[in-house]
């Protein structure tokens, strides 16, 4: 895969993980918002707001090496790991955020892309 086509394709990927994590932060500010203070969805808003500017960080220094995408794959590992709280999340406001299953594409996608031609 030549440079150019693999920034895209790292970019891109670290885009989707990005909006994931901001769509997961923004539901959770919204739940806090509108059923009052929950410290464990301050941090785990928090949480995915930090991780989203740490890829924009490592993809913006280095779109071409793996350990960005390694990052996306953690990032998404731990999400999945936090099912029944993001399920309390989607339950309790109306706002789009991604499912276990598109959580696992994402990590997938990640997988491949850096077994197909990630530089290391």
């Amino acid at each position: 895969m030549n440079t150019a086509v693999q920034d895209r394709t790292n970019v891109m990927c670290g885009l989707e993980a990005i909006r994931m994590l901001s769509q997961i932060a923004e539901a959770c500010a919204m739940c806090v918002l509108e059923r009052g203070h929950d410290v464990e969805l301050v941090k785990f808003a928090a949480h995915c707001s930090d991780r989203a500017e740490h890829i924009a960080q490592y993809l913006i220094d280095s779109p071409t090496t793996s350990w960005s995408l390694d990052f996306v794959l953690e990032e998404m590992s731990w999400l999945i790991k936090h099912e029944l709280l993001l399920e309390r999340v989607r339950v309790s406001v109306m706002r789009t955020i991604p499912t276990v299953d598109d959580l696992e594409k994402c990590k997938q996608r990640s997988r491949l892309i850096c077994s197909t031609g990630c530089v290391q």
